[in-house]
């Protein structure tokens, strides 16, 4: 091509619209969609935080496009805030692959004693760690007595009836405050 070159902007557009995740200064910056529903997930979270001594599951159901890996990573960089800031005590990792379930396992459990059982927020998105793996993963965090709280991302088509405790449904529409 002849012309000019995207500007860095121009080029982060791009990016975001081909699939790239926010990145942690756009966080900072606030650059992301605040979505009606992320409040009561990350109250949700932060309670588990503070009285769970468990494995726990938080799964958000969403349609492809409508941000749960954004609002997954604003709710890492925000609970990684309050752990700094000495208001909460949590460890925050994003599983980005589990190709060596077994490797997988022990980091979690090493990490898990490192800090000294405080609770461990762990994110871990479908289209990375599938649901066996990760079933496997929890039962056995679960049955060495580990304090994780993991926060699953999946997909759907089709949103089913009823509602439970640890789950939420985004959908890949914004409301008009979220537009604004």
């Amino acid at each position: 091509f002849i012309g000019s070159s995207p500007t860095v902007n121009e080029t982060r557009e791009w990016d975001f619209y081909s699939g790239a995740e926010i990145t942690w200064e756009e966080l900072d910056q606030h650059l992301d969609v605040q979505r009606d529903i992320y409040p009561i997930i990350r109250q949700r979270i932060v309670d588990l935080i503070k009285t769970s001594r468990k494995v726990e599951i938080f799964t958000i159901r969403h349609k492809p496009g409508s941000g749960a890996t954004t609002i997954s990573r604003r709710l890492a960089y925000d609970i990684r805030m309050e752990d700094a800031s000495g208001n909460l005590q949590c460890t925050v990792i994003e599983i980005r692959s589990c190709s060596n379930i077994r490797l997988m396992e022990e980091y979690l459990a090493q990490l898990s004693e490192t800090v000294e059982n405080t609770c461990v927020l762990a994110i871990v998105d479908a289209k990375r760690v599938g649901r066996e793996k990760f079933d496997w993963i929890t039962k056995k965090m679960s049955d060495s007595g580990k304090r994780i709280i993991f926060v699953y991302l999946e997909t759907y088509t089709r949103k089913p009836f009823g509602q439970k405790e640890n789950l939420v449904y985004l959908d890949d529409r914004l409301s008009s405050d979220e537009i604004k």
